[in-house]
């Protein structure tokens, strides 16, 4: 039986939807690490009998596990959750099919307090199979790590990189809970990119960010049939919904604002161009729901006609580059 702590430094929030299979591994992870001041919040989003055994025996024999019950509205419901109960000083998202490598915990855990000016450390990102857990690689198929490491920089800088491409998998970053306490928690109207989204509004609050190289700080992401999205139009029109709720010209810069007007007019272009209407009624959708953006996109939509000699540019460089 491991000692239960009064005043955990590093809470964990796994959203465990019907994932009975694999929390028993991704958990074992966390027993395994070489920090021991953390305690995990197992959230049964959706309350299925497999993955509530799974967790209460988890929770019997390690009282840092904390398992609670939440509707099955989606990961985003069910990781704001686990924030509500939150009592540690730094908060690590996880995935319940995924795991951490042995020294992540102590090693962000020491680079967040030895900095005190520092909100958000991350390491490298490792891919897995089921078949071959022990066996990581940098690139599984179209999962790669590629130019998600090395950066570092302050709030804006991270703001520049992520609009561009999100560099975090969930289970990367360990933050401040102060951040989110900050920024607000996940949109749960997103079903999809819910994740990019509240590391673009958490720049807001990110004084600065690092990058740790160390090998066994890596984030562990297992590959497998229900790890992907197969929805592209649903992930395409949430990358618009998403792209939109962060314009605002007046506090971003000139550079910032012309990418994600050029990204949005593209983006909207080609839904026209390749009879993928649905794409724009999805993200007009998302757009009323969220009540953010909606008058921006209509204006998006309006000067498409204008775009389209910039487009037929972009079309040339893209294909000649």
């Amino acid at each position: 039986m491991t000692e239960s702590f009064l005043q955990p430094v590093v809470s964990i929030i796994i959203p465990c939807y019907n994932y009975a299979a694999f929390l028993p591994e991704t958990c074992k992870s966390l027993v395994d690490q070489s920090f021991t001041s953390w305690e995990c919040i197992l959230v049964n989003n959706g309350a299925f009998r497999d993955t509530k055994a799974a967790a209460e025996k988890i929770c019997s024999q390690d009282k840092r596990f904390i398992y609670i019950e939440a509707e099955n509205t989606g990961p985003s419901a069910a990781r704001n959750e686990g924030l509500k109960l939150a009592r540690g000083k730094y908060i690590q998202f996880l995935d319940a099919d995924d795991r951490l490598a042995n020294d992540k915990l102590k090693e962000h855990v020491a680079v967040l307090e030895n900095n005190p000016g520092l909100d958000l450390v991350y390491g490298p990102v490792k891919y897995f199979t089921s078949d071959f857990p022990e066996e990581t690689r940098k690139q599984i198929m179209d999962l790669s790590d590629a130019g998600k490491n090395g950066h570092d920089g302050d709030g804006k800088a991270l703001f520049s990189i992520l609009i561009r491409k999100n560099i975090f998998v969930i289970n990367s970053p360990l933050t401040r809970k102060r951040v989110f306490d900050q920024a607000g928690h996940f949109n749960e109207q997103l079903k999809q990119l819910e994740d990019w989204e509240i590391w673009l509004r958490c720049c807001e609050y990110i004084r600065s960010f690092t990058y740790c190289k160390v090998e066994k700080t890596a984030a562990l992401v297992r590959f497998h049939a229900g790890s992907l999205s197969r929805d592209t139009v649903g992930m395409r029109s949430h990358y618009l919904a998403v792209l939109l709720m962060q314009f605002r010209p007046f506090r971003l810069s000139f550079v910032q604002s012309l990418y994600i007007i050029i990204r949005m007019e593209e983006e909207l272009t080609n839904a026209l161009f390749n009879h993928k209407r649905k794409l724009l009624f999805r993200t007009l959708d998302h757009l009323i729901v969220k009540r953010n953006g909606f008058f921006t996109y209509l204006l998006f939509c309006v000067l498409l006609p204008f775009f389209f000699p910039f487009y037929l540019i972009l079309r040339l460089y893209r294909k000649f580059q």
